[in-house]
């Protein structure tokens, strides 16, 4: 739920304060998301491996709810998954504080891993997107694709997962 404050330009001196009630349960609106053209070296110094692609997310608004969407800058945060994603991991990171003034707190990696992911990505600045409203279902509201390149972002592999780390590579 969301404090706001109602005013008029009619009665200037007049405000009323509300909440504006959250959708529940709490909708999913990141669908997708996926690392495309995703290439893993070693960093220039040697001693850890870099990502770069393009992140491909697709955000679909409930429905009902149509409002101009314009992503200039994502922060990925993601675990690198060998193939799709189990049921249940989608979304289970919670944030935590701390962190970069300008960046939000980054979030506990989830235990007990799930199956198949072997790396996390997180830049240590936001990117640079862009985004592109695309034509909705009658069943959402709005539909914006997202890209944004990544380049020579830490890779690190996760503890106990560097098997699957290799037999990703």
């Amino acid at each position: 739920d969301s404090e706001v404050v109602i005013s008029t330009p009619l009665f200037p001196n007049v405000t009323v304060d509300a909440l504006f009630p959250a959708l529940r349960p709490k909708p999913q609106i990141l669908h997708n998301v996926t690392i495309r053209d995703m290439k893993i070296v070693p960093s220039n110094s040697g001693n850890q491996m870099v990502a770069s692609g393009t992140i491909f997310a697709r955000v679909v608004l409930p429905k009902g709810i149509h409002v101009g969407l314009n992503v200039t800058r994502v922060l990925p945060d993601v675990l690198v998954f060998d193939g799709p994603v189990p049921d249940g991991h989608a979304n289970n990171l919670e944030h935590v504080d701390g962190g970069e003034p300008d960046l939000p707190p980054a979030p506990p990696l989830p235990d007990p891993l799930p199956e198949r992911a072997f790396a996390h990505i997180r830049p240590d600045e936001w990117l640079n997107a862009s985004s592109v409203r695309v034509d909705a279902d009658a069943d959402t509201g709005t539909v914006v694709e997202v890209l944004s390149k990544i380049t020579d972002v830490p890779l690190d592999v996760l503890p106990g997962r560097d098997r699957e780390f290799r037999n990703f590579v």
